[in-house]
């Protein structure tokens, strides 16, 4: 009797949502707050993920280093619509979801997308478990509508984090399902060059982060075999690889970001949105897994499909041979 009302007692203590001292020592440590879970060293944020109501997307920020250095930025003065490591679509049957709708009651209007019908992304039964050590499960279903409209298309999304090891690196492991609703669902974009209308900055749409503000000398790395040259600048499209790295140096810290595409995803391998662009008024650094670049995606009525990447997030920086091995690693443990 006594030994079954410990564990409701242990059970009642985990479900409080207080910070708490991890299992396996003092480094790590959770801190749950309404609408959001962190894991926690010395005072410092290691990653937080954020998805209360007051929010439009659901999103890690910050997310830093395992000594609290933060790579992120939520919602800059050039696209406040840009929130650190998300994800987002652009167009769906026409209507834009990734800039917020001034119809939105929760957000103020935020610019473009006054000008263009707008959708709401909606989420619920968000579940957060933690342990052993510092590693979390998280998964949530989403909705993407029109305001007082039925869902177009949902999603189940489950992601995984891990520990951060010896090194500092850590891993979050997203998987996202998508399935249409009672009508078919034309997964677009703003066209490219060479499509109709098109326009260089276009393509965007998918998993993104955005780097701090603080980040400097910034370069690329792909685990596509390039001739050695000068990282170029500005606005990148990188075919023909799995994954990519982004780093610089922050706090006089040389730190990156790896993405790595599952060769099951639609149009695998993915066309990487890259921009590097220091000398902006607000530093542009940014880095997307564009797997509509090229071309958009019609989606049917009651049909699914999934999608899995893995964001490493690493002191130092990555070559090839790293993001390779990597890639092979996280292809051998994807479920």
């Amino acid at each position: 009797m006594l030994q079954q009302r410990l564990v409701l007692l242990i059970c009642i203590w985990n479900a409080i949502g207080s910070t708490t001292a991890l299992a396996q020592g003092p480094q790590f440590r959770w801190r749950r707050e309404p609408g959001s879970i962190a894991l926690v060293t010395k005072d410092k944020t290691v990653w937080q993920f954020r998805y209360g109501n007051d929010i439009p997307k659901p999103m890690f920020h910050p997310l830093a280093l395992s000594d609290g250095t933060v790579l992120t930025w939520n919602s800059p003065p050039d696209h406040p619509w840009h929130h650190a490591l998300w994800f987002s679509w652009k167009y769906l049957n026409h209507v834009n979801y990734w800039e917020s709708d001034p119809r939105e009651p929760r957000l103020k209007k935020e610019s473009a997308a006054d000008k263009e019908p707008g959708g709401l992304t909606e989420w619920k039964n968000v579940r957060v478990r933690t342990g052993p050590g510092a590693n979390a499960a998280i998964t949530l279903d989403l909705s993407y509508h029109e305001p007082g409209k039925p869902p177009l298309l949902s999603e189940r999304r489950a992601i995984r984090a891990s520990q951060p090891d010896a090194s500092g690196t850590y891993y979050l492991d997203w998987t996202m399902t998508f399935t249409a609703g009672k009508q078919d669902v034309d997964i677009n974009r703003t066209p490219v060059v060479g499509d109709k209308d098109g326009v260089p900055w276009g393509g965007y749409a998918g998993l993104s982060i955005r780097f701090a503000r603080e980040l400097t000398d910034a370069r690329t790395a792909t685990t596509k075999e390039q001739p050695p040259a000068a990282q170029p600048a500005g606005l990148m499209c990188e075919t023909g690889s799995t994954g990519v790295d982004y780093s610089g140096a922050v706090e006089g810290r040389e730190a990156g970001v790896a993405i790595l595409d599952h060769p099951a995803n639609l149009h695998a391998p993915t066309p990487w949105y890259l921009i590097i662009q220091p000398k902006n008024a607000s530093p542009f650094h940014f880095a997307e897994a564009a797997l509509i670049y090229y071309k958009p995606y019609l989606l049917k009525a009651g049909k699914s499909f999934t999608l899995r990447y893995r964001v490493a997030v690493h002191t130092g920086r990555w070559d090839r041979n790293r993001l390779l091995a990597e890639d092979s690693r996280f292809v051998k443990e994807a479920r």
